[in-house]
């Protein structure tokens, strides 16, 4: 069975426990496999590969965003969550204009396969606007990190200019 979620966004069954997310666009061309094993999900996808234990404490979050240009790109996630461990599961993207992001179809897509983990291995899902992961961490970390040293650069430029400056004042007196 083939449903499509969002314009160029598909999904098919091959059975039960497999289920393949295909995209029309060219630049997106591959597709993302997901495995429901009987202990763990695989995902697959062209750069890697996923392997998610599923124990009877995990839970699966799924979110949904929006690229710069408002409600043109959006993007939805599924983390799987087992203790304190949070670790990304899958990610699709679309291009479809709609306001309200949880009439999406990226957000249906995520919802759907929620569901499916949810009657394959009886685990809770629910949406949050946004999931702290340790990668996202380093990313946040390290872009303060490069803002914090644009000013200091900028700041230190300042002061030499102006250092320069009081040295020299018959120089800058005409300008």
């Amino acid at each position: 069975m083939i449903i499509q979620f969002a314009p160029g966004l598909f999904l098919r069954e091959e059975n039960d426990d497999i289920l393949i997310v295909s995209y029309e666009n060219p630049m997106l061309s591959f597709e993302k496999t997901i495995h429901l094993n009987s202990k763990a999900i695989i995902h697959n996808d062209h750069l890697k590969t996923n392997i998610v234990d599923i124990r009877s404490d995990s839970l699966v979050f799924i979110t949904i965003n929006q690229g710069s240009p408002r409600g043109i790109n959006t993007c939805s996630e599924i983390y799987v969550k087992n203790a304190e461990e949070i670790c990304l599961l899958c990610s699709f993207r679309a291009f479809e204009q709609v306001n309200d992001l949880r009439k999406t179809g990226c957000y249906k897509l995520t919802e759907y396969i929620a569901n499916r983990l949810k009657d394959k291995y009886g685990i809770e899902w629910e949406y949050k606007i946004s999931v702290d992961t340790p990668e996202k961490e380093k990313q946040f970390n390290m872009s303060v990190f490069i803002i914090i040293l644009t000013l200091i650069v900028i700041f230190v430029l300042i002061y030499y200019r102006l250092k320069y400056d009081m040295n020299h004042p018959k120089i800058n007196s005409s300008r």
